[in-house]
């Protein structure tokens, strides 16, 4: 037992004397030379152990059973059933859960965990990478990471995963499942719930939230945040907190009597979302929910041309199906105080309507107060009209 166990960690940690502990006494004729310090060292590959550690300035290959450690300079490839670790390696990294690495460049492929400090060219893990660089510049920034659960770098150029990406300096492109973070600044970000960075200067994307303290681009999401905006923010709800755009409208129109919306974004652009109501019979109303973008071009220090593009749902009390309203609003906004602004303008109104609906005819093909002409597109019913829309805008 005693034996066995001598030959185990033997076996185990293995210092880099030759190509193996058993090859100890081989010819070395078949080595690589050391460019930089001019010195031969051999091919250094040990395929038995759990741990093989090596301190030579140059190692080809490490294979180990669990990890592979190798200090100083290093290149070639690893292969480790839990970690490798390696200083100033250059080639790949390959293990089972973790990776970890200084100044490496090339490749590192973790099934948990890949961590390295300073350059390196692509992280591939299942679970989460880590790079830092010791300064931020184009050199030294981290080309590509790719990791199934979190991905997290100082300076990232692309970022990839499935779950999270946190980059706390200059990234070029973040794409997550769920989360962004960048605190400086980036080029994209495209995440399926919330995109967060200090500055943007190209595009957010996200299913629900994105938040920037100040962009000069694009943001795409149901919710658009930002402390200064230069750029265009598309969603249901825009707030940008220095100069933005934002009122709440009371308005009537031919169709809708009472109607409620907020305008929120730039004066350049803004999201539009409202809701409008016939009060004749409150048992079952007809009503709709409509979403849209609205612009405001200045024609005087007062006035303004206001248009508007809109899309509503129509429901008949609890009840809906494809019956819809698409309107073109242009009309004068007439600033009367700092907070108040007085509305009114023309329409261009298309109602759409499913004519094999239960409801066709009783509610929804009755909509209108009238029309010019009727065809048919899609299944649907269509009929256009010209109208009408006046209102108030607060705040």
């Amino acid at each position: 037992m005693k034996s066995l166990v001598v030959t185990l960690l033997i076996f185990s940690f293995q210092p880099s004397y030759g190509i193996s502990p058993i090859f100890s006494n081989a010819d070395y004729s078949d080595i690589i030379q050391d460019d930089s310090v001019k010195t031969d060292k051999p091919v250094a590959f040990a395929p038995y152990g759990l741990v093989n550690i090596f301190n030579n300035k140059v190692i080809v290959c490490q294979v180990a059973a669990i990890g592979n450690i190798a200090k100083e300079r290093s290149s070639g490839f690893q292969c480790g059933g839990i970690f490798n670790t390696a200083a100033e390696h250059k080639g790949c990294q390959l293990a089972g859960i973790i990776n970890t690495s200084d100044k490496v460049t090339g490749i590192q492929i973790g099934g948990l965990v890949n961590q390295a400090h300073n350059g390196n060219s692509v992280q591939l893990a299942g679970l989460i990478n880590n790079a830092h660089s010791d300064t931020i510049n184009e050199g030294a920034r981290q080309p590509i990471q790719i990791s199934g659960l979190v991905n997290n770098s100082d300076g990232a150029m692309v970022q990839i995963t499935g779950i999270a990406n946190n980059c706390p300096s200059l990234t070029e492109l973040q794409i997550a499942g769920i989360v962004n973070h960048c605190d400086g600044s980036t080029g994209a970000q495209i995440a399926g719930i919330a995109n967060y960075c200090r500055e943007s200067n190209g595009i957010q994307i996200a299913g629900i939230v994105n938040r920037c303290s100040y962009f000069r681009g694009v943001q795409i999401g149901l919710v658009n945040i930002s402390d200064s905006c230069s750029g265009v923010a598309i969603g249901l709800i825009n707030i940008v907190k220095t100069n933005g755009y934002f009122k709440l409208e009371l308005s009537g129109d031919e169709m809708s009597y009472a109607n409620i919306g907020l305008r929120s974004g730039t004066r350049k652009l803004h999201g539009i979302v409202s809701v409008g109501l016939q009060p004749e019979d409150l048992t079952d109303p007809v009503w709709n929910v409509g979403f849209g973008m609205g612009t405001l071009i200045p024609v005087g220090n007062r006035t303004s041309l206001s248009i508007d593009a809109m899309h509503h749902q129509v429901f008949f009390g609890h009840h809906y199906d494809e019956n819809y309203v698409t309107r073109l609003n242009v009309g004068l906004d007439q600033v009367i105080t700092r907070r108040i602004s007085l509305y009114g303008g023309v329409t261009l109104n298309l109602l759409y309507t499913f004519t094999d609906d239960y409801n066709y005819e009783a509610t929804y093909g009755s909509v209108e107060p009238y029309h010019f002409g009727e065809f048919r597109l899609f299944d649907n019913d269509v009929k256009p009209w010209i109208g009408f829309k006046i209102g108030l805008r607060l705040f």
